[in-house]
């Protein structure tokens, strides 16, 4: 049986081990745009192991704290190709700041949906079915948010009572913050 260092090992080495140039780069390339995106591409490896490679660097991750510089020590102390790690840590050094993001975001959906991305939208209704009222605006603020599973767009309707409550909030907030 293999312990989890071992493990670990084992699968990253199936990509550095990889002798043709040209799949490693894409292997590599792989493993860090699209380390926390569900889907897996096909890049001249088996797509299992793409993505338990792509676990293990999570992994390494977070045993290092999220420090990529304690990443780079524990991989360069598995005596790899040097040619090879040297383009693999200028890929990470190249996206350090969206890893981290895509690592926080990662982080904060296993305690619940977290917010991506968002957008209002102002609408004027110009009657409904039940014709209660003719021409009243309307306020729609859409919400991206991601949780570890999937990503979801949430639409809610904002009337004029929720919006001022939602500025007075943040209003709440500025002052404290200052």
């Amino acid at each position: 049986m293999f312990s989890s260092g071992q493990l670990v090992k084992f699968i990253m080495e199936v990509a550095f081990f990889i002798e043709s140039e040209e799949i490693f780069k894409n292997v590599a390339q792989e493993i860090v745009n699209n380390l926390y995106g569900s889907n897996v591409v096909s890049v001249g490896i088996e797509t299992n192991i793409l993505k338990q490679a792509k676990d293990d660097l999570k992994n390494i991750f977070s045993s290092c704290n999220f420090d990529i510089n304690k990443v780079k020590e524990v991989l360069l102390g598995k005596g790899w190709n040097e040619d090879k790690l040297k383009y693999f840590f200028s890929l990470l050094d190249s996206r350090n700041n969206e890893l981290l993001y895509e690592i926080l975001l990662y982080h904060n959906s296993a305690f619940g949906d977290t917010v991506v991305n968002f957008d209002w939208y102002l609408k004027i209704v110009l009657g409904t079915s039940e014709l209660k009222m003719l021409k009243y605006p309307l306020l729609q603020l859409v919400l991206l948010t991601n949780s570890t599973n999937e990503r979801k767009q949430r639409v809610y309707d904002v009337n004029k009572n929720i919006l001022n409550k939602l500025i007075n909030i943040l209003e709440e907030l500025d002052e404290i913050k200052r």
